[in-house]
């Protein structure tokens, strides 16, 4: 089930749409949920390529990051997916591993899964 959500949200940042258009700027708690949904993502690659995480972990991850994206963002799948990428790509290696161990539990306690 988790992978049709996956797939799911991949169809959707594919199709375009004329509310795509318009570039959406994140701020305050959104924008932590995205910088979340970006770590969380960046421990289940990590994860994978180091091979120390499981088929079953990597998906739980990355379930966990598309329901921040869900439930705790505004804006179309494309809008996120462009925010969520501009923040992976500006955030290298070094710096996501430190962020991710410094916050990882604040992100937990800041966006429950309800």
């Amino acid at each position: 089930m988790k992978l049709f959500y996956t797939a799911v949200f991949a169809a959707a940042i594919a199709l375009p749409t004329a509310s795509t258009a318009a570039p959406k700027v994140y701020s305050g708690s959104e924008a932590q949920a995205i910088r979340c949904a970006q770590l969380v993502f960046f421990a289940a690659n990590e994860g994978d390529r180091q091979g120390f995480l499981s088929r079953n972990d990597q998906n739980g991850l990355k379930a966990y990051g598309l329901y921040l994206l869900d439930q705790y963002t505004t804006g179309t799948p494309r809008q996120k997916a462009k925010a969520l990428s501009k923040m992976y790509n500006a955030t290298g290696y070094v710096e996501s591993v430190d962020k991710f161990v410094k916050s990882h539990r604040r992100c937990q306690a800041q966006f429950p899964i309800r």
